[in-house]
């Protein structure tokens, strides 16, 4: 018995051995990679797992890469978010292998993946963009287009290749590319324009076909852009304002006629007046331009101002925008312009005609503009008509621009009831008659003119301020009855010598209406009703003229 008991006790001893023995261990965790996946020149993203941790928690990862003979690099502490892990690989060398694995710890044991290899994309020449016309005149084209890819190396060279399609002939013209930026850069945003090149190609053709090709050269190579057909011609094209002066360069005074379209601003127009003669301090220049073509021109605010003191307005022809041009013989105005502001012809003293476009609805005369003649409208403005080169409203109701250029006798429409400010200024006509429609008048209608005799309409209450100043011709003057009001300096400078004045009683004015003109007051006939004689010369200021008489 007792013998048996201690076989038992040994059986007992062996099995719970046993027991403990065939208890499994914690497993090693097994660590792998896969192929590298979205490789560039200069760029690859690794990815691992973790097949089991082992029960002892996830273990700390990380990526090793090397080159072969090369420095091991690692990256930084991975996380195994669903025993997975991933890293982007950046700034690697172009064309060339890498090796790379994952290793990590978890506690207990190091571990190691297998090995992987991957090769980078070498670089290649550029690619480039289509080229984009800015602006095009008849002998020089400004353009641009972007460097989408530097191919992994710098730009050595950019610009244009020109070829005239008839000749063959073809001439380089190369880029300035200095601050032209890596286009890989992220800190170069595409809507920037750090990797766009512009060029300024003078001297072409004139009146050629020609091909342009874009191109750019790196170190691997010479990338070209697709070919832009253009003609040179007689005209400018502008699609981003300012870029006039640019364009033409220094050739821009050579040109007598010329076309426009795109837009414009101050700048642009301040390169115009250069053009046409006048800087922008009123200096004369050598410029030669007579003939202007703006009718596909929009006029956009913005630039420099055009004249001190006076910017750019949309779709307005501003104040005094083509003052001083002596040389400008015809200008078509944009046919987007909807105002053409007072004086913006001042002293046009060669220009013949005036086309009002179609959008306008308000005009002020130019004074000084001594060879015009003719004042247009286009057949589709709904705010003004032209009758016999003279500018009228639409209803013929108000007469509002005389070309100066104009000489002789002139008598207004019939149903004409209003003439407008300065209408009449520096005009050349001789004699005027009003018809007695006209029952209001606008400011210095006949300043400055020439006219030697005006009768003024009966029903013309007012005679405003600077009406007939300086009209150094005006002998004869016959006012309407129904005259009551006359404004300072309206006769100052006149040498009259018959005022006709049918009002009974001696209209409003004071010592100014005929200021600078005391030898009138001794020389003039003032011709009143016989009625009204005696109240004139109590009158303080009528009374003042030596020679009252019916």
């Amino acid at each position: 018995m007792r013998h048996n008991a201690v076989i038992l006790s040994i059986l007992a001893v062996v099995m719970a051995g046993c027991q403990a023995y065939d208890e499994p261990h914690n497993p090693q965790p097994e660590l792998t990679v896969a192929d590298a996946v979205g490789i560039t020149r200069t760029e690859a993203v690794l990815a691992g797992a973790i097949s089991d941790n082992g029960g002892n928690g996830l273990p700390n990862l990380c990526f090793e890469w090397w080159q072969a003979g090369n420095t091991v690099f690692s990256s930084p502490v991975l996380s195994a978010g669903e025993n997975e892990v991933e890293y982007l690989l950046k700034g690697l060398k172009p064309g060339s292998s890498y090796c790379f694995r994952l290793k990590g710890s978890n506690g207990r044991v190091e571990m190691v993946s297998e090995t992987r290899q991957f090769e980078t994309l070498p670089n290649v020449v550029p690619v480039i963009s289509r080229l984009t016309p800015l602006a095009q005149g008849p002998a020089s084209l400004i353009a641009s287009f972007r460097i989408e890819d530097n191919g992994g190396e710098d730009i050595i060279e950019a610009g244009c290749n020109v070829r005239n399609v008839k000749s063959g002939n073809v001439t380089k013209h190369i880029a300035d590319i200095a601050g032209l930026s890596d286009p890989s850069d992220e800190s170069d945003q595409s809507d920037t324009p750090g990797n766009t090149v512009y060029i300024t190609m003078r001297g072409l053709e004139q009146n050629a076909d020609l091909e342009i090709t874009p191109y750019a050269v790196n170190a691997v190579g010479e990338a070209k852009g697709a070919i832009l057909d253009i003609t040179t011609g007689n005209a400018v094209s502008v699609s981003q304002p300012g870029m006039l002066a640019g364009l033409l360069g220094g050739d821009r005074m050579d040109y007598t006629s010329l076309s426009f379209s795109g837009f414009m601003n101050g700048d642009d127009i301040r390169t115009l007046r250069e053009m046409a003669g006048m800087d922008f301090y009123g200096k004369e220049t050598d410029g030669s331009l007579v003939d202007v073509n703006l009718t596909d021109v929009t006029f956009v605010e913005g630039g420099s101002n055009y004249i001190p003191s006076r910017n750019m307005k949309n779709d307005v022809v501003g104040y005094g925008m083509f003052q001083n041009l002596h040389k400008l013989k015809n200008v078509l105005l944009p046919n987007t312009v909807k105002t053409i502001e007072e004086q913006a012809f001042q002293d046009c003293s060669s220009l013949t005609s005036i086309t009002v476009p179609a959008e306008v609805t308000a005009v002020t005369p130019s004074d000084g503009c001594t060879s015009l003649e003719e004042i247009k409208v286009s057949p589709a403005n709904r705010s003004f008509k032209s009758i016999d080169g003279v500018l009228f409203d639409a209803g013929v109701t108000g007469i509002l621009w005389f070309p100066i250029g104009r000489k002789g006798e002139y008598s207004l429409p019939a149903g004409v009831t209003a003439i407008g400010d300065y209408a009449f200024r520096n005009s050349r006509i001789t004699h005027f008659t009003m018809n007695d429609n006209i029952t209001r008048i606008g400011r210095a209608v006949f300043c400055g003119s020439s006219v030697q005799k005006v009768v003024v309409s009966d029903n013309l209450a007012t005679i405003p301020q600077a009406t007939f100043q300086s009209c150094t011709s005006l002998t004869e003057i016959r006012l309407g009855s129904a005259t009551n009001l006359i404004g300072a300096f309206a006769f100052d400078g006149c040498p009259l010598a018959d005022i006709w004045l049918p009002a009974a009683i001696p209209p409003v004015c004071s010592d100014e209406t005929f200021s600078s003109s005391f030898e009138l007051l001794k020389q003039c006939r003032l011709h009143v009703p016989e009625s009204s004689i005696s109240q004139y010369r109590r009158h303080p200021v009528w009374g003042k003229f030596e020679n009252i008489s019916k």
